[in-house]
């Protein structure tokens, strides 16, 4: 298997439009030896394949928020890892309200458990809960992505509307990753200790709204991703404004396959 050294292989960029470059949101974190996926963005299966990385190497998955552009890849996932005979224990962790339906998904479409050489476990994320990961800790916070939806249709349907941030901490590194937040302000608990690499999304607010917010912060690399598509079509603009804000090589913004080590 592939040493990849700790570093973040962002597989997805694009925000919830589908887009002829760009697919969607998932990125491939590695930290003191194990790997971490997040999200699932259509089409995350494909993206890991054609970046030579096995089947039994990610240790665990995390979905942040259950909006399609996150988990529509999750089901291909599955499928690759089996028909690649993958044999180690795969944990999932996602908002509670998707585990019995994406278990019924994945036997709708015939990825019955008995099929797999693997063990899946899917667990619920809960606020600020430390998952441990053969050493590396994640810790998931609730955040707002979701309330407008709440608001609008909380009464008609049944769903709790859960979104998670995480923070990850391993030996001597930590990393924060946003998944979709409502504000940047849902990013204050995971900031408070010294943050190694920020990946945030940047296509529910104004850039400099979230560049303001981000400058006070001790965050040593920022990854903008998610990009929405007006920041897509006025890239160099959005760039030249981040440099008021950041010091020279701080932020990246990302393309698909982009790997940045640390």
């Amino acid at each position: 298997m592939p040493k990849l050294g700790n570093s973040v292989l962002v597989l997805g960029t694009s925000d919830g439009v589908v887009s002829p470059r760009r697919a969607h949101a998932s990125l491939l974190l590695s930290i003191d030896g194990v790997e971490l996926l997040f999200d699932c963005g259509e089409p995350c299966s494909h993206s890991l394949v054609k970046r030579g990385i096995p089947a039994d190497l990610v240790d665990a998955i995390f979905l942040s928020h259950l909006h399609s552009d996150h988990v529509g890849g999750f089901p291909m996932v599955v499928q690759w890892f089996w028909l690649a005979n993958r044999t180690k224990p795969l944990p999932v962790y996602m908002p509670k309200e998707g585990i019995a339906p994406f278990r019924n998904y994945l036997n709708t479409v015939l990825l019955f458990e008995e099929l797999m050489k693997f063990r899946m476990s899917l667990a619920a994320l809960k606020s600020k809960k430390k998952i441990s990961v053969r050493g590396v800790s994640v810790t998931a916070w609730n955040n707002s992505h979701l309330e407008s939806l709440r608001e609008s249709f909380g009464k008609l349907y049944s769903n709790k509307f859960e979104s998670f941030c995480f923070r990850v901490d391993g030996k001597r590194t930590s990393v924060v990753y946003s998944g979709d937040v409502g504000a940047p302000f849902d990013l204050v608990p995971l900031l408070q200790k010294k943050t190694d690499v920020l990946i945030v999304e940047l296509a529910h607010f104004e850039p400099i709204t979230l560049f303001e917010f981000l400058s006070s912060y001790r965050i040593q690399r920022i990854i903008f991703t998610h990009l929405g598509g007006f920041i897509q079509r006025n890239l160099d603009q959005t760039k030249k404004l981040a440099q008021k804000f950041f010091k020279k090589g701080q932020c990246i913004f990302a393309e698909d396959g982009l790997r940045l080590r640390f």
